[in-house]
């Protein structure tokens, strides 16, 4: 299944029969337009199925990406980070390049009812920090470091499911 509109494509790939109406597992959004900062939103209810995770994030992606140059800024909701290894299942995540190597900045965190019910997630980049959100909460907040000094390049947006 492809969904293309002027601002985000749609793919869906299916992988087994969930029901007769939606024949989908999983599926990816990504909008065409790129951002330098701002507040991004979306509202997931995530599945419960093991093995499953759900991202909404930023990403640069070129041109010549290298190790180097990364720049995304991450939610992810790991259904296997708590099913199999007993971790927070919330994970706010900056990568990053310094011109040379691909750099990383996490925290996870314990959100009940994740898998439950509908959440608001935000993501808020700004120049000098970037802040994450869960139902309209300040979840975690970074400022300057590998948030201002790093995350500099426009990045298209992207949600799994």
């Amino acid at each position: 299944f492809n969904f293309t509109h002027k601002l985000i494509s749609v793919v869906a790939i299916s992988l087994g029969q969930v029901s007769a109406t939606w024949p989908y597992y999983s599926g990816e959004l990504k909008t065409y337009e790129s951002f330098t900062y701002g507040m991004f939103r979306t509202s997931m209810k995530m599945s419960d199925h093991d093995a499953t995770v759900g991202t909404f994030f930023s990403y640069w992606e070129g041109p010549n990406k290298t190790d180097g140059t990364w720049n995304e800024l991450d939610i992810e909701i790991d259904q296997v980070a708590k099913s199999k290894h007993g971790l927070a299942p919330f994970n706010t995540n900056i990568h990053y390049g310094d011109g040379y190597n691909h750099l990383q900045d996490h925290a996870q965190e314990e959100i009940a009812n994740l898998w439950d019910e509908w959440h608001t997630y935000e993501i808020i980049w700004k120049p000098d920090y970037v802040q994450w959100t869960v139902d309209g909460k300040p979840i975690r907040t970074v400022n300057g470091g590998a948030a201002a000094d790093y995350q500099t390049k426009p990045q298209n947006l992207f949600m799994t499911y």
